[in-house]
């Protein structure tokens, strides 16, 4: 069962998540030499299809992953 406290505890991972990882992800482009407007990507669809699709709750998924992929394509 989810209590009020599972929602609020989720509610702040995930504020605290993206107070981290849109400025990770933004630095990672421009040292990478894309734009900042790829680095965002990364963080809102990459990391959303991810968290839907995902099989395996211990594998880490970071900025710096979906950057090389794009910089590859």
């Amino acid at each position: 069962s989810v209590t009020c406290k599972d929602i609020f505890s989720d509610f702040l991972v995930g504020i605290t998540y993206g107070m981290l990882a849109f400025p990770s992800a933004l630095s990672v482009a421009l040292i990478s030499g894309s734009s900042p407007y790829a680095g965002m990507n990364t963080v809102m669809y990459a990391q959303t299809i991810y968290t839907i699709f995902a099989a395996n709750t211990q594998v880490a998924f970071g900025n710096s992953n979906v950057m090389a992929v794009m910089k590859r394509i």
